[in-house]
């Protein structure tokens, strides 16, 4: 870094050359500006999406991603168990949906100790929800709406497409 940016200490903060700073925002601004772009009109698109529901009380929409995978770590562990975490997959999901005429966010977290992180898995998440939403809470779906990241390996939902309808998963 300082190489690159000939830092120095003055009164205690970091000066930098100008010249660098500017050189550098340059470079990185051709890959900045369509990434901002896109994130933008995705956001748009969501809210857009979120805002219809409200006259659409039969649509959900499901916004989903995984965490990273958490470690399950002794406070003391000896150096052997370094190499033989247990590891647990998070697969949060909000769900949302109209209550009562007024839209809602409702959380819901998978836990599994399944580490792939694949379509089956997101599958079979997707399947219990909506299980517990028209099976256990009477929610009438017609249409599902998803939101990801769009991970190739995880959340290509087109394999969701050709499965049954929302009513045969429950």
């Amino acid at each position: 870094i300082r190489r690159q940016r000939q830092m120095c200490i003055r009164d205690r903060k970091w000066s930098v050359d100008q010249k660098l700073v500017a050189k550098y925002f340059q470079e990185h601004l051709r890959d900045y500006l369509p990434h901002r772009h896109a994130a933008m009109f995705n956001a748009e698109q969501f809210d857009a999406m979120v805002d219809a529901l409200k006259d659409h009380p039969e649509q959900i929409m499901i916004l989903m991603d995984f965490g990273m995978n958490y470690s399950h770590v002794h406070r003391d562990e000896d150096q052997g168990e370094f190499w033989i975490h247990v590891q647990t997959t998070v697969l949060p999901m909000v769900v949302y949906r109209v209550v009562e005429g007024v839209v809602w966010a409702e959380s819901w977290v998978f836990l599994s100790d399944d580490r792939s992180h694949d379509n089956d898995f997101v599958r079979h998440c997707v399947k219990q929800l909506i299980g517990e939403l028209v099976g256990e809470q009477g929610v009438s779906v017609k249409k599902i709406s998803f939101w990801s990241d769009g991970c190739a390996a995880q959340f290509k939902l087109c394999l969701l497409y050709t499965s049954p309808s929302p009513r045969d998963l429950s």
